[in-house]
């Protein structure tokens, strides 16, 4: 693997940052993106909705290029949880529905779908996740039955870091002829993905880990078969077809994911997202998802052979930048280790992750492993 001095300085890292799964850095374009645009608001330069209308436009282009997909069935949110409270509220889910989720997936994925059950009759139903990762279309199978109508789940998992068989799973679901809704928070950026080779109904994903951008915004990808059963269940004037046209008396909503938006949204976050894309894009989606993935195998080469215990079998099918090591005792006194020593990774559930990144080096990871005893 070839190291690049100019991608590493385009951080002001002061620390390993090994948390990228959790919140990744702001890069310096990133930094300066923001910088000018709050002059611009400092000094009264600032329109406010034909510049949240270019924002927009950019960003649901740039998502689209990386994505393979059409900008129009993008909607821009606040977080995941919001987009997936949006589908779990307004799919026409009726008692005696059944969705499925994971046990133990990230909250909010698995919380919308709990309290919009209690709210509106549907049925809960779980998929241990030690099942699942040993064999997913049969636990899949196990679960799925015929009033299942939705199946939501993280393709990447949040602590064990494996890659879910997307592509499998959404041809055994459409077979079932069960929706399938994914978070991609975890995987997005890191790893390939393309809406031409694998046409999830439903893909939510947040933007401040690996896309490298300011919390208060995130996105979600709609099919347009499953936006003909989701009814908006919130309304402003952006969801409108012609926002400036201030209709007060009646909805004419957008036929686009824009549908699902509804006022004003964070322009401090959607600036420095839209520069995060750009710095993305400019350093190459290729080198971006193979150095990612280069750097992980390294590390969890590196981990094996100190003896640590991986938390899942980490392949090249299955692999993203997130590698964890579960630890007998818990972790405590490790943690505390690394963080005296300026590592920042995640400590939970008696385990530690490192998510390295592509901007980094081998050196890096060499570093991390002479620290870990």
């Amino acid at each position: 693997m070839i190291d690049s001095p100019y991608l590493a300085d385009q951080f002001n890292a002061t620390v390993l940052q090994f948390n990228h799964a959790s919140m990744g850095p702001l890069a310096v374009p990133v930094h300066e993106a923001i910088s000018e645009f709050l002059l611009e608001w400092g000094t009264g330069r600032v329109r406010y909705f034909p510049q949240l209308q270019s924002l927009q436009s950019d960003i649901k282009q740039s998502l689209a290029s990386l994505l393979e997909t059409i900008p129009n069935r993008f909607s821009l949110q606040q977080n995941t949880a919001t987009s997936f409270s949006i589908l779990a509220q307004g799919l026409d889910l009726k008692p005696g529905d059944e969705v499925v989720l994971l046990e133990q997936d990230f909250p909010s994925v698995t919380l919308p779908f709990l309290n919009a059950s209690e709210q509106r009759g549907f049925q809960i139903r779980f998929i241990p996740y030690a099942e699942f990762l040993k064999n997913p279309l049969a636990a899949l199978d196990a679960v799925i039955s015929p009033r299942t109508r939705l199946f939501v789940f993280s393709w990447v998992g949040f602590m064990s870091g494996v890659r879910h068989p997307l592509k499998d799973i959404l041809d055994y679901c459409k077979s079932k002829r069960v929706w399938v809704a994914a978070d991609g928070t975890q995987g997005v950026g890191a790893c390939r993905f393309s809406f031409k080779e694998i046409p999830v109904d439903f893909l939510a994903c947040s933007v401040y880990k690996w896309l490298l951008s300011p919390q208060g915004i995130a996105f979600f990808h709609i099919s347009d078969e499953l936006a003909d059963r989701v009814r908006p269940p919130i309304a402003g004037w952006l969801s409108q077809e012609n926002p400036s046209a201030m209709y007060f008396d009646r909805l004419e909503r957008s036929n686009t994911g824009a549908q699902y938006e509804n006022g004003g949204q964070s322009m401090l976050s959607m600036v420095g997202m839209r520069a995060a894309l750009r710095f993305l894009e400019s350093a190459g989606w290729d080198l971006v998802q193979v150095r990612t993935a280069g750097l992980s195998k390294r590390l969890a080469d590196g981990l094996i052979q100190k003896g640590y215990t991986l938390s899942a079998q980490y392949t090249d099918e299955n692999r993203t930048g997130i590698v964890t090591i579960r630890l007998e005792n818990g972790g405590d006194d490790l943690f505390a280790e690394l963080e005296n020593n300026r590592v920042v990774a995640t400590h939970r559930l008696g385990q530690i992750r490192f998510s390295p990144y592509f901007y980094q080096t081998t050196a890096d990871i060499d570093r991390l492993l002479g620290i870990l005893p």
